[in-house]
């Protein structure tokens, strides 16, 4: 049988492991971006406005004239 040798490899492809996991966490920064940008660009385009929350007033509101309690 031979001997396997007694080295610190195991370290090394550690380090390695730690670099896969940066850069899946870089790409998912990445798409969360985009896909951020894309729901504001639609937003904008369907709403008219970037705030989707912004409320308008009711051109009807103004014509609305109250006169008081109804007489009878």
């Amino acid at each position: 049988m031979t001997q396997l040798a007694t080295g610190s490899s195991g370290a090394s492809g550690a380090k390695g492991s730690n670099n896969v996991y940066t850069v899946l966490i870089a790409i998912a920064f990445l798409a969360l971006l985009i896909g951020i940008g894309y729901i504001w660009i639609k937003s904008n385009s369907f709403f008219g406005t970037s705030n989707p929350f912004e409320v308008e007033p009711n051109p009807l509101s103004s014509a609305i004239v109250e006169t008081g309690p109804a007489r009878a």
